[in-house]
């Protein structure tokens, strides 16, 4: 990675050619930057976009001075072990502000660390553009006035968020959900569109088009699918668009499309794998056990590296876990049932219309902490987005093997409570506005740059 002072930027003659500084902190910031920054491209072709962010950002044409992989972590104890490469990321923005002075900075969600850096650009007078709100409607209510004092424009993503901000004095406007831009006839890249093969760092040959199945104790290369005369298999399946596609999808992910299937989303933060992951591979062979038929999915966030997650899977040899980078949504619409780390994740298996438990767990000061200063009734997007409980939730301890298996498998049982959340999970589209957030962005890019 460049140093930020060490950056060469090209002479800014018009708004045309200004120079963009843009701030992910996370995977799904980091997917819905990229989008943004493809659309400010077709506008502004010439505008030098620089920012921090991960390997989607890199793709769409952001120059990155840092990447997200240390930043991407939750609670207070997560942020305090890395601490020393937040604010040394911190450091360099700030240089980069002071001695390059873009014409424009992007934040894009990352509360505590972007809300610091607006303060610094708003004191050196470049103009703040921050894409998709602080969740000021859960928690921290009084970060309201510090947006308003810090930023020329908010970006929010969801319709209940406008009034929060009602006569604050701030130019507040809704967009849209940028999820629906990703997930219906465009798929974003990286997300199911192009597999991206595992590197072979571990001994194993990439041949098959998607990246090689983990299987216990080794790495496996997929294999055909064997048919199972499960009655029950026909009974789990989800509707897929057409049977010819599931039957495609499943073989390009290397498992049977006649047998049930089960998604495993543990989270795109290091933390969250170390905390999640393994109860969901516990839950898995426990599941395993009763049905054994069943074919489970991991699917891999774009922050997290196969070695990250192989020495947990090779602590469960009893059952084999198929491990894929860069197929999530092609993962979960052929999924009959997905265990989901509470985020984005969860809008985007409901916008899939993916039966799911949302899982979560923090260490446990981050987890008192939020106790104490979380007002809602639920933590997961879908129950909030919905105003009511669709998809069940296990936090913290109840977020155990015993507990997850227990629940997958009543619902994998009950074919009338996965129809239910299926039907509810529909209308969560209708209430994420339409597709377009990232140009509608891009046209406030556009028009912030001329005044």
């Amino acid at each position: 990675m460049p140093k930020p002072g060490g950056v060469a930027i090209e002479e800014r003659s018009t708004p045309s050619s200004a120079v963009i500084l843009m701030v992910a902190g996370e995977a799904s910031g980091d997917l819905h930057a990229a989008n943004l920054a493809r659309q400010i491209l077709e506008r502004l072709p010439a505008a030098q976009l620089f920012g921090i962010g991960g390997s989607r950002m890199q793709e769409a044409g952001v120059r990155l001075l840092r990447r997200i992989d240390d930043l991407a972590v939750v609670g207070i104890g997560e942020v305090m072990l890395h601490w020393r490469a937040i604010r040394q990321t911190f450091r360099s923005l700030c240089q980069f502000i002071q001695t390059k002075r873009p014409d424009l900075l992007i934040l894009i969600d990352y509360p505590d660390f972007n809300l610091r850096l607006a303060k610094v650009a708003r004191r050196e007078h470049i103009k703040v553009l921050y894409y998709i709100s602080p969740q000021v409607w859960a928690w921290r209510r009084w970060r309201i006035k510090t947006i308003a004092r810090t930023v020329d424009t908010l970006l929010v993503i969801f319709p209940f968020e406008l009034p929060l901000y009602q006569g604050c004095g701030l130019d507040v406007r809704f967009i849209g959900h940028p999820l629906m831009d990703v997930i219906g006839g465009e798929i974003a890249p990286g997300r199911g569109a192009e597999p991206r093969e595992i590197e072979p760092s571990m001994g194993m040959e990439s041949i098959n088009p998607y990246p090689l199945a983990l299987a216990p104790g080794r790495w496996a290369e997929p294999k055909e699918p064997q048919s199972a005369e499960s009655p029950q298999s026909d009974s789990l399946r989800q509707p897929a668009e057409s049977p010819s596609m599931r039957e495609e999808i499943c073989r390009r992910l290397g498992v049977d499309p006649k047998r049930p299937i089960i998604a495993l989303l543990p989270g795109s933060r290091k933390s969250e794998i170390s905390r999640i992951l393994p109860q969901l591979l516990g839950a898995a062979e426990k599941l395993i056990r009763q049905k054994p038929d069943l074919q489970f999915l991991l699917a891999l966030a774009s922050t997290i590296k196969p070695s990250v997650v192989e020495p947990y899977l090779r602590r469960y040899p009893s059952v084999t876990i198929h491990c894929r980078e860069s197929c999530t949504y092609d993962i979960l619409r052929v999924a009959d049932l997905a265990l989901v780390s509470s985020g984005t994740a969860t809008l985007e298996t409901a916008l899939l219309n993916t039966p799911m438990i949302l899982v979560y767990r923090l260490s446990l000061l981050s987890y008192i902490l939020g106790r104490m200063l979380i007002r809602v009734p639920y933590i997961g997007l879908v129950n909030l987005v919905a105003e009511k409980k669709i998809v069940p939730e296990l936090i913290q301890y109840q977020a155990n093997a015993d507990k997850i298996a227990s629940l997958a498998m009543e619902i994998l049982q009950d074919q009338k409570r996965r129809e239910y959340m299926r039907r509810e999970l529909r209308k969560i589209r209708d209430r994420l506005g339409e597709p377009g957030s990232a140009a509608r962005a891009a046209e406030v890019v556009v028009e912030m740059l001329g005044r």
